[in-house]
């Protein structure tokens, strides 16, 4: 790591940067210099362009890696070498607009129940029973449950801010029987080290098991729980601004996703399709995909 590197890093420390930022940032100026083979301080805007091309166009990366590549460019040419020009030249890119993919409450049940491990269960129900990101529920430690009042703390989640959220009485129980197999130390869902909290990784690997097991035909992961959470919510009539602050948004226009694929809106909706006097020539064969 270059000294300017490591001074930029040291600065998003300073200043209180998550270490996933830190981390996301120190990465994308690391591939930079293997990709042009020049430490970042030495490269100009031009190689900044054509690294930029190279996700796009060669690699196809993501909208968010190349969210994240630009973010990080501008702090460290922007902020730390004081490059104004490239700071200002670099082109942000337009958001893609994804619906996210949601699971009936069918689909989630199946998939629930088909989950071997008493610890895999546990924290695949606190996501869908309160709608967390994967590094909020593997975060969760016992001085996070706060059973007399019946809510949960949800500690330095995304943007470091705390949140509470509702601590369902089902889940409860769940999470104390979980404890009494699985519980050691502090952390709620321990992970092979047992000192350390369970990691994403595998918190991931185990919704795509249960999803394939349920018979669900979508990639299941633990943001789809959280997707879930918030639409289900949405159809039982819970306020948007509600659903905002259970969530940790920090704009509504982020919660209004779920709008979209609200299926309480949708389904007054008739296609003209089921107007018209059609009949359907019987199945000659059963069919099995959906």
């Amino acid at each position: 790591m270059s000294a300017m590197l490591e001074r930029m890093v040291d600065d998003l420390r300073l200043r209180n940067y998550s270490p996933r930022t830190v981390r996301v940032y120190a990465y994308q100026l690391r591939a930079i210099a293997r990709h042009c083979g020049a430490p970042p301080e030495q490269l100009g805007l031009d190689d900044v362009r054509r690294y930029l091309l190279h996700l796009t166009q060669e690699r196809k990366c993501s909208w968010s890696m190349w969210r994240q590549a630009i973010a990080a460019f501008r702090c460290f040419y922007g902020e730390a070498l004081g490059l104004e020009q490239v700071l200002h030249a670099l082109p942000y890119p337009r958001r893609e607009f994804r619906l996210p993919y949601v699971l009936s409450r069918a689909e989630v049940e199946r998939l629930l129940h088909v989950v071997d491990r008493a610890r895999d269960r546990a924290i695949l129900m606190t996501i869908y029973a309160a709608g967390l990101r994967t590094s909020e529920a593997v975060g969760l430690a016992r001085e996070h449950i706060d059973t007399g009042r019946m809510l949960m703390h949800i500690c330095r989640g995304k943007g470091r801010k705390d949140r509470v959220v509702p601590l369902s009485p089902v889940l409860l129980e769940v999470l104390r029987q979980n404890w009494r197999t699985d519980g050691v130390g502090r952390w709620l869902f321990p992970g092979r080290d047992r000192t350390q909290p369970i990691s994403g990784r595998r918190v991931q690997a185990a919704a795509q098991l249960a999803g394939e097991r349920a018979g669900v035909f979508k990639r299941v992961t633990p943001r789809m729980l959280r997707h879930s959470f918030a639409t289900h919510l949405l159809e039982a009539g819970t306020d948007l601004r509600v659903i905002q602050r259970l969530l940790g948004h920090a704009h509504l226009r982020t919660t209004l996703i779920y709008a979209h694929v609200s299926q309480r809106a949708l389904a007054a909706v008739r296609s003209p399709l089921d107007t018209l006097n059609i009949t359907m020539a019987p199945r000659q064969l059963a069919f099995q995909g959906f």
